[in-house]
């Protein structure tokens, strides 16, 4: 039904201490989300890396991330369940960690230069980011 009117829906539950890695929709959606359970940290960034915003939410409380802003959530202890919708039907989400991520996009010398990084240092940074999207918590 969102579908027919441009809109889809994201869903997102984030154990406690959990992060999502940071993300921005590639086609110039907007994301407008609302903390449905549990509390957490938003941070979203502009177009040039300022930080435009780095918030406590928690139930109840609504947020709006600006087309192609990356943002990450960082979950409290209890965890958070973040839904969203999206202005797009089919959005196209863009990743900054994981191996779908842009920097896997980069040949080493780009990598090396744009973060004024060693060799060594960039095969780490690679060998980090070949997984997954949503980095977990510590377990104790």
């Amino acid at each position: 039904m969102l579908g027919m009117i441009g809109l889809s829906a994201r869903f997102v539950k984030l154990e406690g201490k959990a992060v999502l890695a940071p993300s921005y929709v590639a086609d110039g959606s907007v994301q407008i989300c609302y903390v449905g359970k549990g509390s957490g940290r938003i941070k979203v960034v502009d177009n040039e890396g300022k930080l435009a915003l780095d918030t406590k939410v928690g139930e109840g409380d609504l947020f709006i991330v600006p087309q192609f802003f990356p943002s990450a959530q960082i979950a409290d202890d209890s965890g958070m369940e973040v839904f969203s919708v999206v202005t797009s039907s089919k959005p196209v989400f863009g990743q900054l960690a994981g191996n779908t991520s842009v920097w896997t996009a980069l040949s080493p010398v780009v990598l090396q230069a744009s973060l004024n990084i060693t060799p060594e240092s960039e095969q780490l940074f690679k060998s980090k980011n070949s997984k997954s999207i949503r980095i977990v918590p510590p377990s104790t």
